[in-house]
């Protein structure tokens, strides 16, 4: 039996035609669980391969130690993975294995 990559993910056309778009696509029902999709500049990047065990191992220990840090320390709120990084002015939406907001930053709106 022969398995077609396509026959698995369903990439819209119109969810690469601009940031919009792929935000969209995002926040809409049709948007894949499996896989890592991010949109930078005018492209649209699909990652269906499988993490590694050293990649998941590393991004395990950081979030223990920084997440860890980051409360202890009351410096802001710490997101492992899977929460989508979005900033407008960059064109970037993404997934990226952990992420930071500090308190400032979210009072001021800068992140929210």
């Amino acid at each position: 039996m022969i398995l077609l990559l396509e026959n698995l993910i369903h990439i819209p056309p119109e969810a690469a035609a601009d940031f919009a778009a792929f935000r969209r696509w995002t926040k809409s029902r049709d948007f894949p669980e499996r896989g890592e999709y991010a949109f930078l500049g005018d492209d649209l990047w699909a990652d269906l391969s499988l993490e590694t065990i050293v990649h998941n191992q590393l991004k395990s220990l950081i979030a223990v130690i920084v997440g860890g840090f980051v409360m202890s320390a009351r410096l802001g709120v710490f997101f492992a993975d899977r929460m989508r990084l979005v900033h407008e002015g960059a064109l970037l939406s993404d997934e990226p294995d952990a992420m930071f907001a500090s308190h400032a930053a979210i009072s001021t709106g800068r992140v929210r």
